[in-house]
């Protein structure tokens, strides 16, 4: 913050000219000189602000990176679980492939049965 000077003396005098009390002025000059030190300035906003965004960049220069870094694991995460579900989908696929072929071969073994019990009931008339 930017720290400025009032010649005192000389703004109680200007008061006093002006047809206020002495002790009146005297406190208003006090009052001005604390209240001016904690004046802030536009360069003082425009300092404060370029620091804020300088802060600001370096947190989303970080975010970016912890975002990216946390993409990468998903990814990663994700491949194993699809391959993990081709395999198994895969398994799947392979035993429900067994189980039709079984299925089928039961069904032409029952075929032949029935055409070779057929055959021997067409033999006995």
């Amino acid at each position: 913050m930017a720290t400025y000077t009032i010649d005192t003396h000389e703004t109680v005098r200007q008061f006093v000219e002006a047809g206020i009390e002495t002790k009146q002025a005297e406190v208003i000059v006090a009052a001005i000189s604390r209240v001016d030190s904690e004046i802030v300035t536009r360069a003082d906003l425009k300092q404060e602000v370029a620091v804020l965004r300088a802060d600001l960049k370096q947190e989303v220069t970080a975010l970016r990176a912890d975002l990216k870094q946390e993409v990468t694991t998903l990814r990663a995460d994700l491949k194993q679980e699809v391959t993990a579900l081709r395999a198994d989908l895969d398994l799947v696929r392979s035993d429900t492939k067994a189980e039709i072929s079984a299925a089928i071969n039961r069904m032409m073994l029952a075929q032949i049965a029935i055409a070779g019990l057929l055959f021997a009931a067409l033999k006995l008339f």
